[in-house]
This record gives C-alpha cells, sequence and structure tokens, in this order.
C-alpha cells in the first residue's frame, strides 16, 4: 500500500498529513494547499509545541484506527471499511491538535447569510440539515452551507468567534472551503409550534459542551476545552421548538437578525 502525504489548511492552520488509502486524500480535494515557507514554519512550530515530531507529517496510526473501530461497532456492527475509519481517525486527532489554537470540532450545520455564520445544533436525527435546506430553500443563493456536519470553531485574538468548513461535510457532503464570523447559534427542539428563545450562557453550556468533539486527554487540555465552550456560549444562543417549516425559519431568521446586527 503506497502511503499519501499532502499539505492542508483547516481553520487558518497548515497542516501536512499522511494517508494510507486514497479515500481521505480524494476527501481533502478541494482543501489542498501548496504550503509557503510560513506554513512550512507554523507547521513545524505546532508540532513542537505537542511534542511531535516536526520533520514528520501528521497522521492516524494503528492504535488510532481500532479506537475508532471500536466506538462505531455499536453505530454499524458490520464495520466500515478500513478508508473509512482512517478518515474519521485522522481528523480526531487533527481536532485533538488543534485545540491548541483555540479551534474546537463543533457538530451542527453551519451556514453563513449576509455575512454572518449561524450554527444549528441538536442530537443526530433531530433535523439540522432539513432546517438548513429550508433555510436554502427560503433565502436562495443567499445562504452558503458551510459545513453540514463537522465544522470548525476557532476564538480569534479579538475575542471573536469564526467557523470554518471541513472535508467532513455529512452524508450529503455539504461543505465550502470558507469562514465567517460566527454570530449566533441555535439549538434545536421538535415542538409542534415554531418558538424561540434566548438562553442564558449558563444553560447553554452544557448542550454546547455535549456537542463539541473532546477524547479523553490530559486535564489540562480538558480545562482549555471547557473554557473555550464558556467563550462560545457567551454568543447569542437560542432555543428553537419547531416543526421543520419555512415557517420555522423566518422565526430564527428574526429572533438571530435582532440580536446579532
Amino acid at each position: 500500500m503506497q502511503e499519501l502525504s499532502f499539505w492542508t489548511k483547516l481553520a487558518d492552520e497548515p497542516l501536512w498529513l499522511k494517508v494510507r488509502w486514497p479515500y481521505t486524500f480524494d476527501l481533502f480535494d478541494h482543501y489542498l494547499i501548496t504550503p509557503a515557507e510560513a506554513d512550512v514554519q507554523e507547521y513545524r512550530a505546532l508540532m513542537q509545541e505537542q511534542g511531535l515530531d516536526p520533520e514528520q507529517p501528521f497522521q492516524a496510526d494503528d492504535a488510532d484506527l481500532a479506537r475508532v473501530r471500536s466506538y462505531n461497532e455499536e453505530e454499524n456492527p458490520d464495520g466500515f471499511p478500513d478508508a473509512y475509519i482512517e478518515s474519521l481517525a485522522l481528523y480526531q486527532n487533527i481536532t485533538e491538535l488543534l485545540l491548541a489554537r483555540d479551534v474546537m470540532q463543533f457538530h451542527c450545520s453551519a451556514l453563513e447569510m449576509d455575512g454572518r455564520a449561524y450554527l444549528f445544533t441538536a442530537p443526530s436525527g433531530t433535523g439540522k440539515s432539513t432546517h438548513v435546506r429550508l433555510w436554502r430553500q427560503v433565502f436562495g443563493a443567499r445562504v452558503t452551507v458551510i459545513n453540514d456536519d463537522k465544522p470548525l470553531v476557532r476564538l480569534q485574538k479579538d475575542g471573536s468567534w469564526r467557523v470554518y468548513g471541513t472535508p467532513y461535510g455529512g452524508k450529503h457532503n455539504l461543505q465550502t472551503n470558507t469562514s465567517q464570523t460566527l454570530c449566533g447559534i441555535v439549538m434545536l427542539e421538535r415542538g409542534a409550534e415554531n418558538k424561540i428563545e434566548r438562553v442564558t450562557p449558563q444553560d447553554a453550556y452544557v448542550t454546547l459542551m455535549a456537542q463539541t468533539y473532546h477524547s479523553i486527554q490530559t486535564p489540562e487540555r480538558i480545562l482549555h476545552a471547557m473554557d473555550l465552550v464558556g467563550s462560545l456560549a457567551n454568543l447569542p444562543v437560542f432555543r428553537l421548538q419547531c416543526n421543520i417549516s419555512q415557517q420555522a425559519v423566518q422565526v430564527a431568521y428574526e429572533a438571530l437578525k435582532g440580536e446579532t446586527r
């Protein structure tokens, strides 16, 4: 098996990656870069800070694949293909690596409209993707889907947050290699009527923490992730009970527009 190495940039961080299966290389097709010297130096600095070899590409090893395969056995007892497992393990490793750069993987659908990005988060099966699809129906070309499953969010030096597209766009592969300032988060719940309310950072925290990816890490990393989620919870966060209709889109839009203009 011939290994493939390539350069990419996720959440503005240059990464040199190595994979065994072409599947993951193809997944990153729209995220490949030709690194400048500054990119190479930035990658080396990140690797050195994390105690990793700065002269080697970053990858998922056999133990990483075994861990991810075991985790996914409950969802699919027959097992996923090795190439797919490698892609998941690599992204989890990337997420852990970039935590040092105030970057987190967030389970949500992220869209951009009129220069603002919004996240829609909920347990799987609640209707995140359907809700985002309805935004596209209502507002048309004004809406760009940044990522429909696993975008990255990053705390900026000025205290704002930014959301980034990634190659991991969910079962419909809805993703765009772009980024935008994050202006609001909507926690979706199913309901007979469409009702939305602003929630406090304290009320939002537990839900937001549950939607970030975090594996078993050092206490320092866990505390850092908790601090980041605390900052994320200070954005305008809403709870939307909705019946997954175009009216639900209008209710959400009016609330977000009023709080994030």
